[in-house]
């Protein structure tokens, strides 16, 4: 009789404990992001492009990157045109990217900034499994393929610069 008071016990203690244990996606990439901010504050490199708008108007783009054992694990660029400052950081799990976040941010100059409008994708096997998005909305700033699509071009504009800049290690995407 008292085996069974105490199996209903045992076996709540069993999935508590084994819920409490649990690694889901998003605490493998809150993770993965921590080791990639703590890296970037030692080991992180930058270098600036110039772009253009049209034939007459250019800008600067800031490229930040860090690397782990010769593989990008976060990069980010910056850049302003007009009042507007643009970011986008990517961070990477094996050249794939487990994090994207793009903000746009109005510029005061010495007063506060102001987020016009942003977004965080938590990617898993390069599939959006959850968004975060900030600010006025456009279509053009949550699409699965477009922001593949820029991430797949920035990371290639990446790693050409890393080369042109005499950087050699370079990772393999797999």
């Amino acid at each position: 009789m008292m085996v069974h008071r105490l199996l209903p016990i045992l076996m709540l203690l069993i999935s508590t404990a084994a819920s409490a244990q649990r690694y889901d996606w998003r605490t493998r990439i809150d993770r993965l992001i921590e080791r990639a901010d703590s890296l970037s504050l030692k080991y992180q490199r930058t270098f600036w492009l110039t772009k253009y708008i049209g034939t007459d108007r250019t800008y600067k783009e800031t490229w930040y990157y860090t690397e782990r054992d010769g593989r990008v694990v976060e990069f980010e660029i910056r850049y302003m045109i007009d009042s507007i400052e643009h970011s986008e950081t990517y961070y990477l799990d094996n050249g794939r990217p487990i994090c994207i976040e793009r903000y746009e941010t109005v510029y005061f100059g010495y007063y506060e900034d102001e987020i016009k409008r942003g977004e965080v994708l938590f990617l898993e096997n390069e599939n959006i499994r959850q968004l975060v998005t900030i600010g006025h909305r456009e279509s053009s700033f949550v699409k699965s393929y477009d922001t593949m699509r820029r991430f797949t071009d920035r990371y290639a504009e990446l790693k050409q610069n890393m080369i042109a800049t005499g950087h050699k290690a370079i990772e393999r995407h797999q």
